[in-house]
């Protein structure tokens, strides 16, 4: 199964069907839209569709549709997944901590240089903190040099900016703002 965050269509080229797909909780974007004359469309930007489109909406996650069939099926079905059932597993937090430093150390696997989007926030003060625990401890340390970086997008003044300052100073984060105006 694939594991990871995409979308794709696949041509078959000997009768012309395709597949298309998205991932499982719908990271990247993809929308679907069908022609006056049946015809399907499929990009990753809705200003792809308007124009061509009849009727378009966004291709729905952990799903795949089949121009033979001409149908979406659910592709991702994890055991745990029941929409009637809320969960009501106890909480352990190290497993929590555990679970969450995997997530992100799974999406650092890259052989270019990489750095955070840091608002300032919670969530993306836990990832960059991560991030830098992990950073330092490996061969591309080294080879990009000790330091994360971490960018920092925002209107003048805007909290988010001074949040995220701090986060990067805490972190000892190489940071960097940029400042946009409302025009």
């Amino acid at each position: 199964m694939l594991d990871g965050i995409f979308s794709f269509v696949l041509l078959d080229t000997r009768d012309n069907s395709f597949l298309v797909a998205r991932d499982a909780i719908g990271v990247t974007s993809l929308y679907i839209g069908w022609g006056l004359d049946g015809s399907v469309w499929i990009a990753s930007e809705l200003k792809g569709l308007h124009d061509e489109c009849e009727h378009f909406e966004v291709f729905p996650p952990g799903h795949l549709y089949s121009s033979k069939e001409r149908e979406f099926r659910r592709w991702y079905n994890p055991p745990w997944f029941n929409e009637a059932v809320i969960p009501s597993t106890p909480y352990d937090p190290i497993v929590l901590r555990k679970a969450f430093e995997r997530a992100v150390i799974k999406r650092l696997m890259t052989d270019v240089p990489f750095g955070v989007l840091l608002s300032g926030g919670l969530d993306s003060s836990l990832v960059a903190a991560v991030t830098a625990r992990y950073l330092a401890g490996t061969k591309a340390a080294k080879q990009w040099g000790a330091k994360l970086h971490s960018f920092c997008v925002g209107l003048k003044g805007a909290p988010d900016l001074k949040a995220g300052r701090e986060v990067a100073e805490f972190l000892g984060t190489v940071h960097h703002e940029f400042e946009f105006t409302i025009q």
